[in-house]
């Protein structure tokens, strides 16, 4: 496939990212953890003995990095809830199979960052949320706050920290509007806030420093 040779030189900007293999994953549960045993070890193995290739890990590796197209969704933009669950528990059960769990699941995670909102205007799509919630993909909730600070690249420096705080205020407000119903992702969320709320607390102490 043409775009997995170029991969190392496509970027993460719409017009340049692959998107027929991001298509794969997200409808073809084993691709993804195909690609995910190319870039991950097995939890308990001491090195990858399923793929002995850097440069084809360090590919699997970015690609999953890149990767935008949220399970669930048709070419439209409309998201049928049993074929997310349906990718969700098979990706799930392949990853058991594979001892890549935890990775998986954090992969997911930052997959569903890019969700988009609700058909009743709700910031996120509820089908999406709906697995977040669940005690049990704790991992899924770590891979998705992950998300919004790594994206940020980097960031001026003030003496007031506003960029942090911006990001503080958003995310706080995300995590109130889903506290009644999604409450362990509404803790996630208040988590990622306090994290951009620090950032900001350490750039007004070491402004001068810089």
């Amino acid at each position: 496939m043409i775009e997995w040779s170029y991969l190392p030189i496509l970027s993460d900007y719409d017009n340049y990212r692959p998107i027929t293999i991001e298509r794969k994953l997200s409808q073809e549960p084993k691709i993804s953890n195909d690609i995910l045993c190319f870039a991950y070890k097995s939890h308990k193995a001491e090195k990858n003995n399923q793929n002995s290739n850097e440069k084809l890990a360090i590919k699997a590796y970015r690609l999953l990095n890149i990767w935008k197209l949220v399970p669930g969704y048709d070419e439209k933009g409309n998201m049928d809830k049993n074929k997310l669950n349906e990718w969700f528990d098979k990706s799930v059960e392949i990853a058991k199979e594979n001892d890549r769990l935890e990775v998986a699941l954090m992969s997911i995670g930052h997959v569903f960052f890019y969700a988009k909102e609700d058909q009743d205007d709700f910031w996120i799509d509820r089908n999406i949320v709906d697995i977040l919630k669940r005690d049990k993909n704790e991992e899924v909730r770590i891979g998705y706050s992950t998300q919004p600070f790594n994206l940020l690249g980097v960031v001026n420096v003030d003496k007031e920290g506003k960029v942090w705080l911006k990001e503080e205020e958003k995310w706080r407000e995300r995590a109130d509007l889903c506290q009644t119903k999604y409450f362990r992702f509404a803790n996630t969320l208040r988590e990622l806030a306090d994290t951009f709320h620090e950032q900001a607390e350490y750039e007004k102490q070491h402004y001068y420093d810089v």
